[in-house]
């Protein structure tokens, strides 16, 4: 018998309500899961069947795992309770109990209830070449769309991202940024949000967008970066046969940077480096 620490027992023995758990690597987690799983079908006043729980894992590996768990957990409670029914059948609904990763079991609901959602029941799961090449077809398509329309702002964010014969990198463009909007929960308001910083109308605004201070912030470190470098490079010119004839540009692009660290705002900091 495994020996569970406060929290543990915590999670383990919680009912009726939603638990949110954050765990590290190593603290135990798929064990306390798995004695949760037993305590809750096992439960003497309300058990529950083993294929009335969903156990969502993110790898089928991590669903093999979970499932083995449970089978050996399962089979050291039959040991000591040899003529439970109850247990006896949780064995036998195990093989068909959803212990999955989230998009098996999304796929078991749409096979099982497609009717509901006016689906044929003949559909099938696209593969990644199929999808990429879909994504493709509907891109080409809407880009089609905007040349056509002859829209500005269009035009000037090809010229600005892809100015060459084709559009390819324009394309590239569009598809990181989906990929990368998809790891959000809200892909499409994180895509609002971000427009949203391109909204400038003065200035104030330039100066304030948070594109543009991290910007700034991160030009600012990499100059002081350099800056030591510098001073670094200065001090081996003035040791003892060192190379003394490198002293003067070097002090010279050290006040150059001191220059464009002075530069506070965005305006200043864009004649800076134009010159």
């Amino acid at each position: 018998m495994p020996s569970w620490t406060a929290d543990q027992e915590k999670v383990i023995n919680l009912r009726d309500r939603n638990i949110l758990v954050s765990a590290g690597a190593g603290s135990g987690k798929t064990a306390v899961l798995v004695e949760r799983i037993i305590k809750i079908i096992t439960d003497s006043s309300k058990p529950v069947n083993i294929d009335q729980l969903v156990v969502v894992t993110f790898t089928n590996a991590a669903a093999a795992e979970m499932r083995e768990r449970i089978g050996k957990a399962l089979q050291k409670c039959l040991e000591n309770n040899p003529e439970d029914q109850h247990i006896q059948k949780q064995q036998a609904l195990l093989h068909n109990a959803h212990i999955c990763t989230i998009d098996s079991f999304c796929l078991y609901i749409v096979k099982n209830y497609f009717n509901e959602i006016g689906l044929l029941p003949d559909f099938r799961m696209g593969d990644e070449g199929e999808l990429v090449l879909m994504k493709k077809d509907v891109l080409s398509e809407l880009l089609e769309d905007e040349y056509a329309a002859g829209n500005t702002d269009f035009i000037n964010l090809v010229e600005c991202v892809a100015p060459g014969k084709n559009d390819n990198k324009l394309e590239e463009l569009v598809f990181k940024l989906y990929k990368f909007s998809m790891s959000h929960p809200d892909s499409k308001g994180w895509l609002r949000n971000c427009s949203e910083s391109y909204n400038i109308q003065s200035k104030k605004d330039i100066d304030s967008n948070r594109f543009i201070c991290q910007t700034l912030e991160h030009t600012g470190r990499t100059l002081l970066d350099m800056k030591k470098r510098l001073e670094t490079a200065c001090d081996i010119c003035q040791e003892p046969d060192g190379p003394e004839a490198y002293l003067t540009a070097l002090e010279s692009d050290i006040q150059l940077i001191d220059k464009l660290c002075s530069c506070m705002d965005y305006e200043s900091c864009y004649e800076a480096f134009s010159r």
